[in-house]
């Protein structure tokens, strides 16, 4: 079966080996600080419960949870919802922590940061009078979740969030090909298509269109951990940031991941003006992103929170709070600065503050403080990286599955298109009596009305054939500009024309042919506009129409 989706991970790439003009980077990254990437999911309260003694949240089967309640558990529960209003999602809350922690539910148990328990409980405390206090407290305690494998559950990293670090270390390594400074709308777009030399309407001409950048899974047990992102200040100020925190599961450092990128030659030449290469990939990385690890190291040593060590290793950083030095192209930077509510925000080419990650809400120094995601970019030889691959069952599993879940969605989606086009092929034979027949009255009705025109002189068929076309009804700007031609086209207009155009002005603007100068009000504004007033003036002036 898996012959048949030759473009599934990591299947279609081992069959790429032997693909002529195409390069490939086996690679391993390893975090060495927390890394969030989001998928756009947080952890809803109704499923899962806090650890306290474990320091945990336990991570579980909702439906399983309600299989496992009582009767009399399960009337509590429903009476709960049904209450559906603020101060019921806090018992609701209350509820699933006494139940499932009494339970012991089994699940997933991730690590908690320290300071996150003690929130929990408070958060749990909240008088369910306190409605303001009530709604930000809970607004305040979401944990967003990181990208995750729908079969098996466990931490990847999708390869967009590589390919766009890759992306970023190149624009800084080419950066000099842009001479000229962009700002305003569609600055980075204009940017990237100079130091690139490519075509944003065309984007085969793109270089990066050649490079390809698997999805990366885990090697082993990945390390992970709920923990709270601060914003700090980067230089000692008596004012805090006024970002407010956020909890995010990251992925912890220490955890290992396998993954591919290719980087294929143009076929044809002139396309693509500066193909990439994997020697300018690695170069690139190593460049960029050491300067900017180097960089941040001095600054954290400066506010006194620990640095990262990459030794020898090519580094990358990805996911969210990466700094925004991180995600932007020297030279070039204009970053946003807030001032405070009520005042300009400032642009600068550097930022002045860094996220990291916390134990807690408010730590009382910044010696526990740790940077976010910072990776290094490990190439393998291509053995090394196969033997990892093929020690990683649960691994093989999960591309099984995707490969059956593939196949199923094709064959669904194949079943229903020819579902459809059956009913479209039904429908078509139903309608085509129907359609012959409306057709066959159209064009009786065209010939017909091709006699009656004929049957008029030449002026008056014109007119009449334009208030057809254009629906002089309801289109008044229509009828003025065919007037305006017809004097234009007949310089002696017959009676019966000027009868017909006559009977239009009067329609539109009643007694205009009685005074075209007529005026309103007071100040003795014209009554008519220019347009239909110099037109009913040379309708007066045909001296076809008797004395009004």
């Amino acid at each position: 079966m898996f012959k048949d989706i030759p473009w599934l991970f990591p299947l279609h790439w081992l069959e790429m080996e032997n693909v002529m003009n195409t390069e490939f980077i086996y690679v391993k990254l390893k975090a060495v600080s927390p890394v969030h990437i989001g998928c756009a999911e947080v952890y809803e309260p109704t499923s899962f419960y806090v650890d306290k003694e474990g320091t945990q949240l336990v991570h579980f089967d909702t439906g399983k949870f309600v299989d496992m309640l009582d009767e009399k558990g399960l009337k509590r529960l429903s009476a709960i919802c049904k209450k559906g209003t603020l101060a019921s999602l806090i018992e609701l809350m209350k509820f699933i922590q006494n139940q499932a922690s009494g339970m012991a539910m089994e699940g997933s148990a991730i690590p908690l940061a320290n300071g996150l328990v003690a929130h929990f409980e408070q958060t749990l405390s909240i008088g369910t009078n306190d409605f303001r206090r009530l709604k930000n407290e809970i607004n305040r305690f979401e944990i967003m979740r990181s990208a995750y494998d729908s079969f098996t559950g466990e931490l990847y990293i999708p390869g967009s969030a590589i390919k766009g670090a890759i992306r970023t270390s190149v624009l800084n390594l080419r950066r000099k090909k842009a001479r000229a400074q962009f700002r305003g709308r569609g600055a980075g777009r204009k940017l990237q298509e100079a130091i690139l030399e490519y075509d944003f309407r065309h984007l085969e001409s793109d270089p990066f269109r050649l490079v390809k950048v698997s999805d990366f899974f885990p090697i082993g047990n990945v390390k992970r951990k709920i923990v709270y992102a601060l914003d700090k200040k980067k230089r000692p100020s008596k004012f805090q940031s006024q970002a407010p925190y956020q909890i995010l599961e990251v992925i912890e450092s220490g955890s290992e991941f396998i993954g591919l990128v290719s980087v294929q030659k143009p076929v044809k030449s002139g396309l693509i003006k500066d193909p990439l290469s994997k020697e300018e990939i690695i170069k690139a990385l190593e460049t960029f992103y050491g300067k900017e690890h180097d960089r941040e190291n001095r600054e954290l040593s400066a506010m006194s929170i620990g640095q990262t060590r990459i030794d020898k290793e090519t580094p990358i950083r990805i996911g969210r709070h990466s700094g925004a030095e991180s995600v932007t192209i020297e030279g070039h930077r204009c970053i946003k600065i807030m001032q405070g509510r009520g005042k300009k925000p400032k642009y600068m080419d550097h930022a002045t503050t860094i996220w990291v990650a916390a134990e807690s809400r408010r730590p009382s120094n910044n010696s526990g403080l740790r940077p976010f995601g910072w990776m290094t970019f490990n190439e393998v030889d291509s053995n090394t990286w196969h033997e990892l691959l093929d020690d990683k069952e649960y691994l093989r599993k999960s591309i099984e599955k995707e490969a059956e879940h593939i196949y199923e969605d094709l064959m669904r989606k194949k079943k229903e298109e020819e579902v459809k086009r059956a009913a479209e092929e039904q429908r078509q034979r139903e309608e085509k009596p129907a359609a012959e027949e409306k057709a066959r009255k159209e064009a009786e009705e065209k010939a017909r009305r091709e006699a009656e025109l004929a049957k008029l002189p030449e002026q008056l068929a014109w007119l009449v054939q334009k208030e057809e076309d254009h629906n002089w009804k309801s289109d008044n700007s229509a009828f003025l500009n065919d007037i305006e031609n017809f004097f234009e086209k007949f310089t002696e207009p017959i009676q019966d024309a000027i009868y017909h155009i006559a009977k239009w002005l009067d329609r539109k603007w009643p007694k205009i042919l009685d005074n075209p100068d007529a005026t309103k009000g007071k100040k003795k504004k014209p009554k008519y506009k220019e347009r239909p007033k110099k037109l009913a003036k040379k309708v007066l002036e045909s001296g076809y129409l008797p004395e009004r």
